[in-house]
Formats: structure tokens, sequence, C-alpha cells
């Protein structure tokens, strides 16, 4: 298969890596986003729900346990007691004073008590006393089934939702009920039971503000009966509430999901009784909130992947046929024949690349031909031939570069070196034109450094700080490219840490300065003071200097002699490359004129 692979054609291997490196990536990031997008809202809606079950249990417990405390505090309290342990009053005017009395300390005291309805003692000696001002029911109360269920049984008895209270005449209200004996701490013999009852539209109210109407929230009790509910029940919340009861009477610290998926199911037990709180959450409710979210990254998804499949078979396409053609031309330039020309079938990168090229063979031959009678002429023809003259070994390694990314697909950086280098060459050219404007000179050191830092990749940073007041003031083109490759091959690459090279400007007054610092091994003293007798003297120096001493002749011959290049250097250190101009704005023959 790997053999298969390198032996298909470029166009095919394109197409692959494409899908590989675009389609494939955005499918799975963006299938992965969709499902942690579902999973974290579920997650943190179900967190919430439980977190809210939670605040609905000790508000419940709250609540039972007032009943509890009111219970166990009437049962023991002694004026209570001694009431219970004497016969009924046979009197019926002092039975009727001791039942107000014992009716009023009773109410008095439930005054306090907000969370329940009223609370009744019914002694064996048949006495009945009540907090409420409702009526006692009549009869024998102490034969009542809830009765003897109490009286007889050791422990506190909770009685599920029923209606109307059992001890005195309501009118229709539900209530569940707390009742506990009441023993005779002298003695231990029962007294009698005090009972407490609680309005089921207490409960009601704490699950429905809990909830609201995000499911359904019910509280069952240890016969798996439902005590209350936040709403009515449906026939599928009734069916999913019965399977509900049938899970271990243990807290749900997980969600646990019914077979049709359709419902999650959270549960808390209550500590007081053993009754539970069952929360019965629809899917679709934890998801609402984000449905369309997720709907637009599935739809985002689906559309970036088509559009990408699409633009990979384009691209492919308009790769393929230009590069096989300029490798094969780019071959025999490097065995060094120049009588070569890239035909031009594209206006893109590429084709300006082939017309940049052609142009510079043209003119390097032109160049090598005429060498001896452009020395021959006038100082400022010479420097314009020399300035019009391109770096063979510079294009060559560039060209090679390419060749390189080519061979590696790097697409994407065939398209910048080859953007930069086809700006590079149109500055160069300049339509025949010597003087430019600042912001060309700029774009040109930018499109040489791009060429340069993707050649020496990590050897060294640049920075450029240019402000645009300067951009439309004009300039000798290629006055700071030469000083930038000086900054390059005799400073930060001779050093071995990474180096850096900062091009700054300054709008002064009447002048403009540039500055070319870099960090790289830096000069002597005395060779800076050679370089700076040979620029002002013209005398030969044993220092390697065409560039600087072409760029410090070319200001001179536009500008005048108070205008030019100085050095300063730090062995070690770096050096700082200094340009002053003055500020100018005219035409070429002008520049020229004032010269002269």
């Amino acid at each position: 298969m790997i053999r298969y692979f390198y032996n298909i054609n470029l166009f095919k291997k394109l197409l692959i890596y494409f899908i590989l490196v675009f389609i494939i990536p955005v499918i799975v990031v963006g299938g992965i986003s969709v499902y942690l997008s579902i999973k974290t809202t579920s997650d943190s809606a179900i967190q919430f729900s439980l977190a809210t079950l939670e605040q609905v249990k000790i508000r419940i417990e709250t609540l039972f346990e007032d009943a509890r405390t009111v219970a166990l505090q009437t049962a023991s309290d002694a004026n209570i007691q001694n009431t219970l342990r004497k016969p009924l009053e046979k009197d019926l005017s002092k039975k009727y004073a001791l039942d107000l009395s014992m009716d009023t300390y009773l109410n008095f005291d439930s005054t306090y008590r907000n969370n329940i309805y009223a609370y009744y003692i019914i002694g064996t000696n048949f006495a009945k006393y009540k907090s409420a001002y409702n009526s006692v029911l009549p009869g024998d109360l102490t034969q009542t089934d809830w009765y003897i269920r109490v009286i007889s049984s050791d422990e506190p008895v909770w009685f599920s939702s029923h209606v109307d209270s059992f001890a005195v005449q309501t009118s229709g209200q539900s209530f569940i009920s707390y009742a506990a004996s009441i023993k005779d701490r002298a003695s231990s013999n029962k007294l009698g039971v005090v009972l407490v009852d609680i309005e089921l539209e207490k409960l009601n109210k704490i699950l429905l503000d809990s909830f609201g109407n995000t499911g359904r929230v019910l509280i069952v009790d240890s016969n798996n009966s439902i005590v209350s509910s936040s709403a009515v029940l449906t026939d599928l919340e009734t069916e999913t509430a019965l399977k509900a009861l049938s899970l271990p009477q243990q807290d749900i610290t997980e969600p646990y999901i019914l077979d049709s998926g359709n419902s999650i199911i959270l549960s808390k037990q209550l500590s007081t009784n053993n009754w539970k709180i069952i929360g019965v959450l629809p899917s679709r409710d934890l998801l609402k909130n984000n449905i369309i979210s997720i709907y637009l990254l599935i739809i985002v998804v689906v559309i970036i992947s088509f559009i990408s499949f699409f633009l990979s078979i384009i691209f492919a396409a308009s790769i393929t046929k230009p590069i096989n053609n300029i490798m094969s031309l780019m071959k025999k330039v490097e065995s060094g024949n120049l009588d070569v020309q890239m035909d031009i079938l594209y206006n893109d990168e590429i084709g300006q690349l082939s017309k940049s090229f052609n142009k510079m063979i043209i003119q390097v031959k032109e160049l090598m031909n005429k060498v001896y009678e452009e020395q021959k002429k006038l100082r400022r023809y010479e420097l314009r031939a020399l300035q019009a003259q391109i770096n063979p070994h510079f294009l060559y390694n560039t060209l090679d570069s390419v060749v390189w990314l080519a061979r590696m697909k790097q697409n994407e950086q065939i398209v910048d070196i080859v953007n930069a280098m086809t700006r590079l060459f149109r500055i160069s050219l300049s339509k025949g034109k010597d003087i430019i404007p600042i912001s060309e000179e700029i774009d040109h050191v930018l499109n040489y450094l791009t060429i340069q830092k993707f050649r020496y990749k990590s050897k060294f940073e640049y920075i450029i700080d240019i402000p645009e007041s300067i951009n439309n003031y004009k300039t000798p083109k290629l006055i700071l490219q030469p000083l930038v490759e000086n900054a390059i091959y005799h400073g930060v690459k001779l050093k071995r840490e990474v180096g850096k090279i900062t091009i700054r400007a300054y709008n002064e007054q009447t002048t403009i300065v540039f500055e070319v610092e870099d960090t790289g091994k830096g000069m002597e003293s005395k060779t800076v003071e050679a370089i700076q007798k040979a620029l002002n003297s013209n005398e030969q120096t044993e220092v390697p200097m065409y560039g600087i001493k072409n760029v410090h002749e070319r200001i001179q011959i536009f500008f005048g002699k108070q205008y030019g290049l100085t050095f300063k250097s730090t062995y070690g250190v770096g050096t700082i490359a200094r340009v002053i101009i003055p500020k100018y704005m005219g035409e070429e023959i002008n520049a020229k004129n004032n010269s002269n």
C-alpha cells in the first residue's frame, strides 16, 4: 500500500493529503465537539438537578423534624403528663375549663410553629386536647385504627397523605401526620398519643418551587405509595414513577436511565422516616436550552467538510501542473544552463514567479556580458547596474528551497516564499525607477527577510518598527536590504544563539533616519573606523564592504555628501548601521538635478 501510494500521481496525493489534513480533522473535531456539548449540557443539568433535589430534601427534612420536635416536646411536657395521669373530670364545668386551658396552652405554643397545621393529644383517660380552633371529632378516638396502631408501637408512626384530620373536623384538606405515644416519665406507662398534622399543600409547594415545570418530583412513603408530587402525573409519568419505586432504597448518586432512554431518574432518601424523594426528568428537557446550538454546530461541520473537499480538488489541480513545469526548468538552472524560459500559463503567484524568473535570467545574462563596458560608464550608471544585479546564489538557494518544498508538498509555504520572491523582484525592478516610496523599500526588506527566515529558520528573529508617517517619502531603492544581508551573514549567523535583527526609523525635522541593528558578532573599534574612513574617502580597505559602499555612494549621488551611512559596533554585542536621507517627495530627475 505504501509503494502504491508513492507511485500514484501528485494530484491524487495532494487530494489524499487535503482529506487527511483538513476534512477528517474537521469531522473528528466537529463530532467530538457535538458529543462534548451534549454530554456537558446533560451532565450540568443532572448535577444541577441533584443539587436541587438535595435542597428539597433538606427543606422537607426540616419540615418533618419540626413535627417530630413538637411531638417530643409535647409528650415530655410535665403539665400535659400531670393532666393525662388524672381521670377525666366528671364535672362538666370543670372539664370544660380544663379543656379550654389545655387548648389555649397548645394553641399559644403552635403560634411559633409555622411549618405544622396543628397537633392534638388523645389520652388513655379519653381526654382530647388540640392546638387548632377546629372542633374535635366526636366519639371514642382511642378505638380508631390509627390510635391503636400508634399506642401499640414503641416507635413513632408516619401516616402518608390522607384527606381530613384524624382528630378534628376539617373541610377536605389533605395532610400527612406524625404520631407518637406519650409515656409517663414516672412509671413508663402510656398516657396517650400526640398527633401532628402537616398540610400536604406545604410539601407540594416545596416541590413546585424547586423544579417548576421541569420534570416531575415525587415523595413516596415506605410502602412505595405516592405521598406528594409537583404536578398531576400522566400515565407515562406514573409508569416511570412505578419503575423508580422498584429501585434500591439507597440514594441514586449516579443518574438512572430507563430502558426507553427518554427519562432520567434521580433519588434522595429522607433520614427522618425512610421516605424517598424521586425526580423524573425527561431527557429532552436537559438539552432543550442548547439544542439549537448543537444543531447549528452539526450543520457547520457538514458544510465545512463539503467545502473543504471541493476546495481540495481545486487546489490539488491548480498546484500540480505548474509545479511540474517549474521543477523541470529549475533542474536546468541547477546545472548552470541560463538559456531557459518559463511558459507563463497562470497569473497567480507561480505565474508571477515565472515572469520574474524570466526577467531575472535576461538581466543576469546581460549584466554578465556587459560588466567590462559598465565599468567604463559614469559612476551613476555603474551603480544603477550594480543595483539591478541579482544575486544568483541567493536566487539559487531560494529556488532550491521552493523545489524542496514542492517535493515535501508544503503548499502554503510554497505560496508564501513565491509570493515574497515575486514582490522582491517586482520592487527590485520598480519599472526602471531608482527612487521609490519608503513603503516599497520596507516591503522589499520584509520579503527578503521572509525568504531568509525560511532558509535559516530559528537562527534569527526580526522586528520592523517603521512609523506610518514616513511611508510616502522617497528613498533610493535597495538601501536597506544590503544592510540586512550584512546583519545576517556577518552578524547573527556567526553566533550560536538565536540572534535578533531590528529595523527602525525616526521621523526627524528635516531628515529620516533608518537603523539596522543586529545582536551578532559585532566588530572591533579599529574595524569600524576603517570602514567609516573608506566610506568617506573612497579608499580601499581589507574589510569586505562592496554592498554598504554601494548604498553609501548611491545615497550621496542622489542627495549630497551630507547624507549617507555610518556604523556603530561593539565586539561580541552587535552592530548598528545608521542611514540618513532627507525628507523628499519629488521625482527622481529632480533628486539627481539637486545632487548635481
